[in-house]
């Protein structure tokens, strides 16, 4: 079996994405794949099979699909099936803080009997489409603030479907857990979200834990699901994107207010991860 990595590029203002596809009609899979979003899938007609890493799903009409952003999967039929697929960043829910990255616990924090599709037979089945009807209807109408609406809902759907996971003992509930473990780099975390306009060194945010440089970064990436350079990263750029937004400095100005230090090292890494320069956003804004 083949493997690739899509590169998916979603709005750098909202990324969030629902659309309906067709499973490609096939009798047997092709290349698995994978994306840094997260996905979840509703299927709306028709069956097939879903390939999910090492698990495979039989799929019908109003089965659901949860896929994180580390799993190869593929779904197909012989006869056809439709899906309804809503893909997002992570950093759309979570960010920084504990409390809201529980939101994602079905997607990362599951136990060995954990099943990647509910069935069209669970009763929260119904209330997972009409949320998803929602968002549509959303979606489509992009009234004011539709993106507050859908991030709205998209927070109750996963509520809704971390309940059933809990319930049925297919994730883990360990808040106090993740709290203890936060709590041991709390004072870095803190330090980095004051600081990370400024120089940070590694050894720096690791004294302020207790721990040496190499623990820390395994243990900061475990306990933060992203690593200590992509953290900082995310923080300067969303202060970056502030500044482009509300005020007329130069790129170079807000390149080094931001933290970056260096204007082409700042132009690089902001259209890797938007797909657009800094300049190209700032007007984007005003479209």
């Amino acid at each position: 079996m083949e493997f690739i990595k899509e590169n998916i590029q979603l709005s750098h203002k909202f990324p969030f994405r629902i659309f309906q596809t067709e499973a490609k009609k096939k009798a047997t899979p092709e290349i698995l794949h994978s994306h840094d979003c997260l996905e979840i899938n509703y299927v709306v007609d028709g069956e097939g099979v879903y390939i999910i890493g090492d698990s495979h799903y039989t799929i019908e009409r109003s089965d659901i699909i949860i896929i994180n952003n580390e799993e190869h999967h593929y779904a197909f039929s012989k006869k056809g099936v439709c899906l309804l697929v809503i893909i997002f960043d992570p950093e759309l829910i979570w960010q920084t803080n504990t409390f809201d990255y529980g939101y994602l616990k079905s997607f990362f924090q599951r136990n060995k009997n954990y099943s990647h599709c509910i069935s069209k037979q669970q009763p929260l089945s119904t209330q997972l489409y009409d949320i998803m009807k929602e968002i549509i209807r959303e979606d489509q109408m992009r009234g004011h603030h539709y993106q507050w609406i859908i991030k709205a809902n998209l927070m109750k759907l996963l509520a809704v479907v971390n309940r059933y996971f809990l319930e049925n003992n297919q994730i883990s509930d360990i808040n106090h857990k993740e709290q203890r473990a936060f709590d041991r780099i709390k004072e870095s975390v803190m330090y980095i979200n004051a600081h990370y306009t400024q120089p940070l060194s590694l050894d720096e945010v690791a004294r302020l834990a207790a721990m040496n440089s190499t623990y820390f970064s395994d243990y900061f990436k475990r306990v933060m699901k992203k690593t200590l350079t992509e953290y900082i990263l995310s923080l300067r750029m969303n202060h970056a994107k502030g500044l482009l937004k509300q005020t007329n400095e130069s790129v170079t100005d807000i390149s080094m207010e931001s933290g970056f230090g260096n204007v082409s090292y700042f132009n690089r890494v902001f259209k890797k991860r938007t797909g657009l320069s800094p300049i190209q956003y700032r007007k984007s804004l005003s479209l």
